[in-house]
């Protein structure tokens, strides 16, 4: 019997692999918000001048998502001036209750850089704290990809070698699952393969049972039907043929 080779679909579609990537943007993405938010502060803190700020105006905007759903974020307009009398805008996020109670004329303390006007905060040290908080996230982000991108990467390795050094077995489907929920669109519907067979020596011994990543329903043998399974002669973990 010839050894499978793991192919590049194959290595490619573990959900851990995916699901780490979605997770390196994400802490990328944080990254940068702390990064020049975190330099925004340092110039409030080395050239901030107090002043006050006069509520103008109010604005709401509505936002699509990709699924349609839509999302409603409000504003308050202020506007301020500079050391040399040039005026400057900031939009202050409010809640929806502050959008409606909203009334022209409310004046409030507000810093600015002097070096850069247009950069702003209305508390003392809030644009730092906004700043810690996004680097938090980015930090829990990076470490969650790691995790997922580290479990990708021991399981590639298992499945390389029970591809190379492990032994077959046959072995009988007991079950398919159903994976996930099929929302229409031209995805086929995911399935789950159980199995369970016997495996002499090779990292496993005696009854070893096994369940595959997710695959297309169509590719999967019926309940009942003899199958080749590939044993990891570290770990004991088994893996279909039709897995490679």
């Amino acid at each position: 019997m010839s050894r499978p080779r793991l192919s590049l679909k194959a290595a490619t579609s573990p959900v851990t692999l995916w699901l780490g990537l979605v997770l390196v943007v994400l802490m990328a993405v944080f990254g940068y918000g702390a990064s020049q938010t975190l330099g925004e502060a340092a110039l409030l803190a080395r050239d901030g001048i107090e002043t006050s700020a006069v509520a103008i105006d109010r604005a709401r905007e509505r936002h699509r998502s990709g699924t349609g759903r839509i999302r409603i974020t409000y504003a308050i307009v202020l506007r301020y001036e500079d050391q040399t009398g040039a005026p400057h805008f900031a939009r202050q996020p409010a809640s929806s209750s502050e959008y409606d109670n909203f009334e022209p004329g409310e004046v409030v303390a507000l810093r600015y850089s002097a070096s850069r006007p247009e950069i702003w905060e209305l508390s003392d040290g809030g644009t730092q704290r906004t700043a810690w908080g996004a680097l938090t996230g980015a930090t829990i982000f990076g470490v969650l990809a790691a995790a997922s991108l580290g479990a990708y990467a021991r399981g590639l390795f298992r499945q390389r070698r029970a591809a190379r050094k492990g032994q077959p077995i046959v072995a009988e489907v007991t079950d398919i699952r159903r994976y996930g929920r099929r929302k229409g669109g031209k995805r086929p519907p995911r399935a789950e393969m159980a199995w369970i067979g016997h495996a002499y020596g090779g990292g496993a011994t005696g009854l070893i049972a096994g369940r595959t990543r997710p695959l297309p329903r169509a590719d999967l043998p019926p309940e009942g039907s003899e199958i080749t399974v590939w044993i990891d002669p570290k770990s004991g973990r088994g893996y279909w043929e039709g897995e490679f």
